[in-house]
């Protein structure tokens, strides 16, 4: 289970039921299955890998064929 942290790395840690931390939101955010992820210290910030500002907010599902 990855944790939330207040600066941008994320941890991995063993999950503890009702832990704020390795609780995530999937949060609507536009078009077409947009979402955002939000975590105790808000919504992740990528920028080829995560950030404190800046970046980009918006994930999106894709078809997956296998």
């Amino acid at each position: 289970m990855r944790s939330d942290t207040a600066g941008a790395p994320l941890r991995l840690e063993t999950c503890r039921t009702g832990r704020a931390a390795q609780i995530w939101q999937v949060v609507p955010a536009g078009d077409s299955g947009q979402f955002e992820l939000r975590g105790a210290f808000g919504i992740l910030h990528v920028d080829g890998r995560l950030v404190t500002s800046g970046g980009r907010t918006g994930l999106q599902t894709l078809d997956f064929a296998g």
